[in-house]
């Protein structure tokens, strides 16, 4: 049987007049992805309008928040501020043949990191073969994480030593061979997740986050 269906964790922020992103409340990050999520797939009705939640209480003032330009509106000082949605991934590394997660403090570097790569990826049409690096701390050492078109790694400022990193979102869809869970390429996960509803008998297995029904 093919595992539980769960939505991709995301966070939404607000840009501060320091140029720092902040997160909104977890309950009005929460309202704000079902709207955005609503948008996407065509489920708003008049009832929910459009992509946008109106008059939401934070820190002693009111605000309209917009999905669909990404604004926060102050409803009593016309302060406008961008919004942003953040949409976290799990970050792993290769160690001695084993996939091991990073924790959320270097997940969440490594996923700003990655971000930034796909916005400049996609400014350049496609062509950017920039590499981004995060700083990750672990265990007593300031291991760097390299995050470039074709591959990520992790690196070992003292002895050089690099290791696989690899990203897990909410859709990975995996088969298993005799050396462990293989991954399929994303245009190949993207149509076995349109079939997702109509699971029938033995096959690819979708992982949600590197968790298999079989584990």
């Amino acid at each position: 049987a093919s595992p539980a269906s769960s939505p991709i964790s995301a966070v939404w922020q607000v840009l501060c007049d320091r140029g720092q992103w902040q997160d909104l409340p977890p309950a009005v990050s929460h309202d704000l992805e079902a709207e955005y999520r609503a948008a996407l797939d065509g489920s708003a009705t008049p009832s929910a309008p459009r992509a946008t939640l109106a008059s939401v209480p934070m820190n002693g003032f009111r605000y309209e928040l917009d999905v669909a330009a990404m604004t926060q509106r102050n409803l009593k000082t016309g302060k406008v501020r961008e919004l942003r949605r953040f949409e976290s991934g799990m970050w792993e590394c290769l160690l001695d043949g084993c996939w091991w997660p990073y924790d959320a403090a270097a997940a969440r570097k490594l996923e700003e990191q990655h971000q930034n790569r796909v916005v400049d990826f996609l400014e350049s049409g496609g062509t950017s073969s920039k590499i981004f690096t995060a700083e990750v701390p672990t265990g007593g050492v300031a291991y760097r994480v390299r995050l470039g078109p074709s591959a990520a790694c992790q690196v070992n400022p003292d002895t050089g030593t690099e290791r696989p990193v690899r990203r897990l979102g909410g859709m990975l869809w995996e088969y298993q061979e005799r050396a462990g869970w293989q991954a399929f390429e994303p245009t190949t996960a993207l149509l076995l997740e349109r079939q997702h509803l109509h699971p029938d008998g033995d096959g690819p297995v979708r992982s949600e986050n590197g968790q298999h029904a079989v584990d």
